[in-house]
């Protein structure tokens, strides 16, 4: 599941994947990896890198990309 205030956007390898950007020549593939979840700002920055089985850690990343207090998260 996503956090609240991100954009998931999936990048397809194949015909018959789905996915919003196509990566038909593997360009993406071999210079960010398979089954890995970016964490990007706004201004392009990479905030946070995780495997796929380390999607449960992506709140925290967000809410410390974003300054917010483990309190305020909680709210």
């Amino acid at each position: 599941k996503v956090p609240k205030n991100l954009k998931e956007v999936h990048i397809n390898t194949g015909p018959d994947d789905a996915g919003d950007l196509r990566d038909s020549h593997g360009t993406v593939r071999r210079r960010f990896g398979e089954n890995v979840i970016y964490l990007v700002r706004p201004d392009q920055h990479i905030a946070a890198r995780f495997s796929s089985d380390e999607a449960d850690q992506l709140s925290i990343a967000r809410d410390r990309a974003m300054a917010i207090s483990e309190l305020e998260a909680a709210q």
